[in-house]
Order: structure tokens, then sequence, then C-alpha cells
């Protein structure tokens, strides 16, 4: 018995309902349409290359998602799973960059990129994998809400095709794609675990691939996702479910302990140390943005994103242009269908809030990032409310005038904020308002003969009406910003054969440093150098890498941004300066930099620079072109990460040495001790034995203070991850307790003390949602066993006020409803069972498991 007030569930074990006589026909259906959805993505991702065969190969993805990928394949590829790589200086402490370390997704992705001799066509396939499993994640979404099988299709391939997902993240920002493409199928499972009381597995699985792959925005997410299920049962007053949500985040609040936990204590040092709260407008989402969400070829209001005004050069903000086909459907099934997606509107409402600022909460900035999530939660919405309540109906014309209308405003203001854009506005509302037309004049033709049947061909075709146009206007929004992007960025030149990325840097050999700023990054200028994580797979061991993260005193030292490495020319004077704590030693010896190659740039021509910097003392000229020139050390330094500098008096041998542990033999000490430093930077995480750690020369090298006593002895310098104990123990007892969960549900299942979730516990519980979380779909097994009763979605004409089927509105009627869900399963009478058409009579909907037409099985 349920205790009042914590809602209703009624697990009556002992009289389960019989299983369904079969899924499998209705399990094939659904892969086949998950298959159909993963196609459809394909096909229309692959539009875009029509007009620019790099489309997939652009700015962070070629310079620092790919190079991420190539070294952490190599790395595993050689039986080594790299923690610390002190030759990569600022993007070398690998457990705070977003390497993705533990994700066995990015972990072949970089086995594969040893294998695949084009980066560019491993980026696009990469990327096109990615929106097929969010395409396929929000197609279960959809239709564990209750959406139709081809409204649910619909959803999958707009989602993927969102404006900020299709022209930033596919193209650039592939980690956050990559998380997007996760969370629905988060979504889905917890909504298995926490409702259904079905297995664990999926969701951790979904959470575990979101957190490792060690991007924030992924992870603030999946909080959001816990956040809206403790609030909605808040709102349903079921502290069971409640206590599930709380199990279910366990173990995933221990996975990103375990992920996060080095970055929080290493911020210090990073260039994020000391991000407060503040909104300057950069990259937010803004009222604008929204209103035009509608219109595909708006350049939204939006500061940051790429474009020289206040309005970006793509349309980050589009959703879906068959928006404001919602005004035909009815609004009284609108109303029944939105009780049972509270949930969804909870949780769109917590992204909404986060996309429209501030731009930056301490390390979290670019809130527009969100915009994949809030694009989910909309074209799922659509979804079910296009299912529940969109029929062909004598609609009337004053719902054709509101529906352009609502298209021509979203056009109009569009137009208004960038003139220059009138000729395509045009355009596309012409279009756009000619197929809503239509679609209202066919639905009108086709009431007066309307059956079941009818309606449900009716509906498909509309669905492929939808898609089709949506892959008309994805390549023709391709071929329409794509030019103004890459003119913008100028990176359209990125190389994409590796074997031209893997040459060393003309004249340069062993640790190089590029100076310069690379200002014009087209074909010529990859014959003499790299940019970001490209290095990683040149032959010369290049400083200048891409981290988000950083190293605050070392990049100030050298004027070197995080973001792709770019240096000044000051750093060279800097670099030829002694260092007053190592006895005047220059930066460059303790740095062990043995070529430095010096860019030239449109302001600042070769012969300029070579009349400012002549070649140092020790160094010659390698290598002169009009681009570029090198200097190389004539006596090559030990490798990055060596000891450096010793105070004097103070001699050591080096026993070994790796990336994360140098072990030295101190043979002699002065009477006051001594100091060794390190090529190296000083993370947070070294611990040494035999000496201590010293304050690091110049706030960034590494450092040791040796002891007298310490002659004759061994000194050790380790490196682990800061809290590297406490990261251990969380991970291992996050999978400990996700393993313990799936046990005990076996274990109670086994013994028949558990309501496994299946069918008729679904239908018994469904009594306890007065906005009917719904039975479940037994015909569709794990993927769908929340949709909703058919009642509720085979209404959808104007004025319909039937009420939402097996959802009582009081605790008593549950064991009704479970009798009644349970006959919709069961028996015979599954096949004559009928929802509330326009007279009150009783027909199933046509995509409902107990309903079929004559000659064709029940499905």
């Amino acid at each position: 018995m349920s205790q009042p007030g914590h809602g209703v569930e009624l697990a009556d074990d002992a009289h389960r309902s019989p299983r369904p006589p079969s899924t499998t026909g209705s399990l094939r259906r659904e892969l086949v349409a998950i298959g159909l959805v993963a196609a459809l993505v394909a096909l229309i991702g692959l539009t875009p290359l029509l007009t620019n065969s790099h489309f997939y190969w652009y700015d962070d993805s070629a310079g620092g998602a790919y190079g991420q990928w190539f070294e952490l394949g190599r790395q595993i590829s050689h039986g080594h799973w790299p923690l610390l790589n002190p030759s990569a200086w600022m993007a070398g402490n690998y457990t705070v960059e977003q390497f993705g370390l533990l994700n066995p997704v990015v972990i072949v992705i970089g086995l594969i990129t040893q294998l695949v001799s084009n980066a560019a066509v491993m980026a696009t396939g990469v990327k096109l994998f990615f929106m097929m499993v969010g395409g396929a994640g929000v197609y279960a979404l959809a239709r564990q809400f209750g959406a139709r099988r081809c409204f649910a299709v619909m959803a999958g391939v707009a989602a993927s095709l969102g404006g900020f997902t299709l022209f930033l993240d596919a193209t650039s920002w592939v980690t956050n794609l990559e998380v997007w493409a996760y969370f629905p199928w988060v979504l889905w499972g917890l909504w298995r675990f926490i409702v259904q009381k079905k297995s664990y597995w999926p969701a951790f699985a979904a959470g575990y691939l979101t957190i490792t792959v060690a991007y924030v925005q992924g992870t603030v997410m999946v909080v959001f996702a816990f956040v809206a299920f403790l609030i909605w049962c808040a709102i349903r007053r079921t502290a069971s479910r409640a206590l599930r949500t709380v199990l279910a985040g366990l173990p995933m609040g221990l996975l990103t302990l375990a992920l996060y936990l080095p970055a929080v204590l290493t911020a210090g040092v990073t260039v994020r140390q000391g991000n407060g709260v503040l909104n300057n407008g950069n990259m937010a989402l803004t009222l604008n943005g929204l209103a035009v969400s509608a219109v595909p070829f708006a350049n939204p209001d939006m500061q940051g994103v790429p474009g020289s005004m206040r309005y970006a050069l793509v349309p980050a903000t589009y959703i879906a242009w068959f928006l404001p086909l919602l005004v035909l459907c009815s609004w009284p099934a609108i109303r029944r269908a939105a009780h049972r997606m509270q949930l969804l509107f909870i949780l769109g409402a917590l992204m909404l809030a986060l996309a429209l600022g501030p731009s930056d909460l301490g390390p979290l900035r670019f809130p527009i990032r969100t915009m994949p999530w809030l694009v989910t939660m909309v074209v799922v919405v659509a979804a079910v409310f296009f299912s529940a309540a969109l029929r062909p109906r004598a609609w009337s014309r004053r719902r054709l005038a509101a529906a352009l209308l609502v298209t021509f405003a979203g056009h109009l203001l569009a137009a208004s904020q960038q003139p220059s854009s009138w000729a395509w506005q045009l355009a596309s509302c012409a279009v756009l308002c000619g197929v809503t037309a239509g679609i209202w004049a066919w639905g009108r033709a086709r009431s007066l003969a309307s059956t079941r049947a009818d309606e449900a061909a009716w509906l498909r075709r509309v669905c492929a009406l939808v898609i089709a146009l949506s892959c008309v206007i994805t390549a023709v929004q391709a071929a329409h910003f794509t030019p103004g992007l890459w003119k913008r960025f100028g990176a359209s030149g990125f190389p994409s054969h590796v074997a031209s990325l893997e040459k060393p840097l003309p004249g340069a050999r062993g640790t190089t440093l590029v100076v310069g700023p690379f200002d014009n990054l087209q074909t010529g200028f990859w014959t003499a150098s790299t940019v970001g994580n490209l290095a990683y797979l040149s032959a010369s061991d290049v400083m200048n890498l891409y981290s988000p993260s950083g190293f605050q005193a070392f990049g100030d030292d050298l004027c070197m941004q995080s973001y792709y490495g770019k240096t000044c020319y000051e750093a060279i004077d800097r670099l030829f300066s002694g260092v007053s704590q190592a006895d005047g030693t220059l930066l460059v010896d303790l740095l062990g930099i043995d070529s430095i190659q010096v860019l030239a740039n449109k302001a600042t021509s070769i012969d300029t620079l070579q009349a400012r910097f002549p070649t140092p003392t020790g160094w010659r000229l390698t290598n002169l072109t009009d681009r570029s020139f090198t200097w190389q050390r004539d006596t090559t330094s030990a490798p990055a990460g060596s000891p450096s500098w010793a105070s004097p008096g103070l001699r050591y041998s080096v026993v070994s040495q790796g990336d994360t542990q140098v072990r030295l033999h101190i043979d002699a000490v002065g009477a006051q001790g001594g100091t060794i430093a390190f090529s190296r930077l000083a993370w947070p995480g070294y611990t040494v034995t035999g000496a201590s750690l010293a304050t690091p020369l110049r706030d960034y090298l590494l450092a040791v203070d040796v002891p007298a006593t310490a002659a004759g002895t061994d000194v050790t310098i380790t490196f682990r991850p800061p809290g590297w104990t406490l990261e251990i123990a969380a991970f291992a007892l996050a999978w400990a307790l996700a393993l313990g969960i799936a046990v005990t549900r076996f274990v109670r299942r086994r013994r028949g003390g558990h309501d496994d979730g299946g069918p008729a516990a679904i239908a018994r519980t469904a009594g306890a949602d007065s906005a009917g979380t719904g039975t479940a779909d037994t015909a569709h097994g794990a993927l769908t066993a929340a949709r909703a009763e058919p009642a509720s979605l085979g209404t959808g004409h104007d004025g319909d006020a039937g009420s939402l089927a097996g959802t009582p509105r009081r605790a008593g009627e549950a064991a009704s409803a479970s009798r009644r869900s349970t006959d919709r399963v069961t028996g015979s009478e599954q096949d004559n069972r009928r929802a509330p058409d326009a007279h009150g009579a009783d027909r199933p909907g046509p995509d409902h498991p107990t309903s079929h037409t004559k000659g064709e099985p029940p499905r």
C-alpha cells in the first residue's frame, strides 16, 4: 500500500498480466525505424559536402579535436594510457583536457585515426556517426513520450539538423556534438529506470559515455536531467520515484567526481582561474534568436558567434521550419497531451534559462551551446503534439491565417534585422507559406471521407513531405551560409592528408616553438608550419598546442594563447633574457627549446623580422622562406621534462625518466643544499621523495629543493592527478553501485519479489499520475514502454474535449485503470477496442500496437 501524498504504486506480483503474445514484430519495426532515422540523417548530413567537401573539417575540429584523437590513438596503440605529456606543455595535462581518456568511443575513434589516411574523411565519418546516434536517441525519446512512429522519425531527423548542431557543432565543436548525441539516451534510460522500474544499465551506459567525454556542457545537461526529475517527482508527490532518481544519480555523481576533480584542483594555475559570474552577452541566446527559430535563413542577433557584426553568419538558433504547423493542431488535444510531458517542460525551462545567460558562470562560457538540447526538447514536444492533435480536418481559414502569420512574422523579423537578406527571406517565406497552405488544403480534402487507415496514411505522407523539405532546406542552407563562414575564419585551407601533416617543420628538430601570429591559414601556410593540435602529427615536438585550460603563467610569459598556441614576437626577447632565479640562465635553455620558427604575417615581412631578430649566438639559421625562418640550436637539449638547470655545487645523474616520473641520483650537493629545475610545467599533483617541491621558476617551471644530506641518495619526482586516490575510489564505487543496482534487481526478479516494470506494472502505476505518465507499450518493449493510452493520441480534431484515457483523477481508480490497460494487451478483445473518435466512439490510434486495419495483423 502506498502512503498518501506519495503517489500510487500498486505492484501485485502475484497477479501479473501475461506477456503479450509476441513483441518480435514490433521490435523489428522499431529497429527499422531507428535505421531509417540514421539513414536519413546520414543522407541529409552528406548534402553540405556537395558544395564544400571540407564542411566537417573546420576550425576546432581540425585544429583541436582531431589531433587529440590522433595522439590518444597513438598512445593507446603503443600500450600506453597517457595521463601527462611534458612535451605538450600547457596542453599536456590530459586529465584536465577534453581527451576522453576513459571513454571507449573516443578511444576507438583514436585507434581508427591511425588507420585512415584522410583526416577530413575521418572527421566527416565521426560527425555523421554522432548525428545518427543523436537522431536515433531523439526518435526513441519521442516514442517513449507517445509520438507516432512517423512523427518520431521526423523529430529524430529535425534534431540532427538544428542550426547550431549543423553549422557549429558538426563543423567545429565536435565534443559538444558528441555529448548531445548521448543525452536523449540518458533521458530515455532514466525514464525507464525511474518510472518503469526497468534496467539501470541503459541510463548508466549513456551517462557514462556523456560524462567521460570530459566536456562539461554534457555533464551539466545530465545534472539538469536529474534536477528536472526531482522537481517532477515533487510535483507528482511520488517519493519512491524521487528515491530512485537519487539512486540513479549516485553512480553518475561519483563518475563526475572522478572525472572533474583533477580539473577543479588544477584550476588555480589554468586560464580558468578566478572566473566569476558576468554577462557581456557573448554567445548567449536572445529573444530575437528565439523569434526566428523557425526561419531557415535567418541571421540571429547574437554576439560572439562568427560574424563581424552583431548578427551571426549562420542560423545558430534555427530549430525547425515546421513549428508553425502546430497551429493546425487541436488545442484541447494538445492540452491533454501536455500533461504527460511535464518532465520535458521542466527540463526545457532549465535549458532555456542557461542558454539565455549570463555569458560567464565561472568556468562555464558560451551559453548558446545549450541550443542543441533546446532543439531536442522542442522537436520531441512537437512530435507528441502532432501525434496527439494533428488529423485531417476541415480546418477554418482562421487557422490557416494564423499559421501563415507566424511564418510571415518570423521572416519579416529576419529581413528587418538583416536587410541584405530580404531576397532569401522572401523566397523562404513564399515556399514555407505555400507548403503550409498545401497541407491545410490537403487536410480539408481528406477530412470528408477520412477513415482510420486514411488518417494514418495521410500523417505518414505529411511526415515524408516535412522530411523531404528539410533535406532541401539543409542543402540550400549549406550552400548559402558556408562561404561566409569560411571567409570569416580563413580556415578552409586545413590540409586533410595525414601524410602531409606528419612532416617535420622545415629546418626544425627537437622541441620547437613557433613564434608569431598565423593569420592566413591558406594552402601555402601548411608547407611551412602547423597549427594547434595538428602539431601532434608533426615529426617535430611543437610546443604550440591547443588547450581550453592552458597554464596561465606559462602563457603570460610567452604571450601564448591557450587556443591554438598563437604567440607574439615579444616572446623571442623573453626567451633570450636571463632568469634571475636560475643564476641568469636563459629562459630558452630552461625550457630546453631546440628550434624556433618565426612566422611572418600580413603586417610584418620576413625581412623586417630578420632585421629585428638576428640569429642568436649558439644558434644557426636553417630555413628561410618568404613566410618564415627557423633557428636551430647548435647542441641538442635533453627531451622535454628533463632536468634543465641545477644550482652551483649540485651534481646529479638521471636514473630513469618518463612522462609521469623522473628518478635522479644525487652525486654531490653543497652545504646549503640546492635546487633542480625541470623543463616541464609545475602542474598540481607532483610529489617528491628524497627532496621537496620548490617554488616554480617563473611561476610555472617545476623545481625541487635538494637537502644537503641528499648526496648519494635518489630523488624521485612523481606526477599523479591531484585527488588521485579519491578519484580512483569514486570511479570504482560508481561501477560497484551500478553493478549492485543491476544485481539487486536481477535477484529480486528471480525471487518474484520485485515488479519488473513490465506491461502490467506500468498499467497499474498509470493511475498514480494525474497527468498520465502512461502505460507501457508492450509491443515496443524497452523502447517505448512509457507511451500514452491510445485514446490520448487518437483525438485531434477541433473541439474534441475527450478525456485522457487511462489516467484516472483519483488514486482509487488505479485498479480499474490497470484492468483496462491489461485488457488492451491481452486477449482477443485487443483487436476491437477503439479510441474516441469525433462522435465519442472508440477506435485505437493508428500507431498503437493493439490496433490494426483490415487485412493486417494486430500491431
